[in-house]
């Protein structure tokens, strides 16, 4: 699984997907990374992650996901949250603008498979980009295990946008704060089935 939420350097360090150097991974270090799986690991399947937000609302990047062959894209909207100091709102995006994101980036496909273009993954892979799978994902309230920066499990169930901690993860038993959770299982599972659904 990789997290890819840009292909692009700037917006990848306006997100915060740098080191404290402002050294991002490139797009084509991925891509080869990507590749020697292919080659190394052929049974290995690829997942790539992508949150929608402000800063890359506008990005096409499918033909980024059939250039690494992946098998499961997930399209994720960023989810808002206000929590202490901590704040994302100001790179929040629309309803709107998330499916915009979404259909731009199927839509390309789409267009490419009608025109009767044959679109190959990657060189080294040889495999056709007809297995990749998307999985769009407008929210994640009550779906995923959330810690925060102080190891405090938190629970979005109620509100989404501030969570509550049920459960201080360095003091408490972790189970006992599991059970506390609010937490949608069949959906949480879902994500990590032999089908990758």
């Amino acid at each position: 699984g990789f997290s890819v939420d840009s292909i692009n350097d700037e917006t990848n360090r306006k997100i915060g997907r740098c080191d404290r150097n402002g050294n991002t991974i490139l797009a084509g270090r991925i891509v080869e990374l990507c590749g020697l799986i292919r080659r190394y690991a052929p049974e290995c399947r690829i997942k790539i992650n992508t949150v929608v937000s402000a800063l890359n609302k506008d990005e096409v990047m499918c033909d980024f996901i059939d250039e690494i062959a992946a098998d499961r894209w997930k399209i994720l909207r960023m989810k808002p949250f206000q929590y202490g100091s901590f704040s994302n709102l100001d790179i929040q995006v629309s309803n709107e603008e998330f499916e915009e994101f979404v259909e731009r980036n199927r839509e390309k496909k789409q267009e490419e498979k009608e025109a009767g273009k044959e679109v190959r993954a990657g060189a080294e892979a040889g495999m056709e980009t007809a297995r990749r799978k998307i999985v769009v994902e407008p929210d994640m309230k009550a779906s995923y295990v959330l810690i925060d920066s102080n190891g405090c499990l938190l629970d979005n169930a109620v509100d989404e946008m501030t969570p509550v901690a049920v459960c201080d993860c360095l003091r408490e038993d972790f189970a006992d704060g599991l059970r506390r959770l609010t937490l949608d299982r069949e959906r949480y599972e879902a994500r990590y089935s032999d089908s990758l659904s």
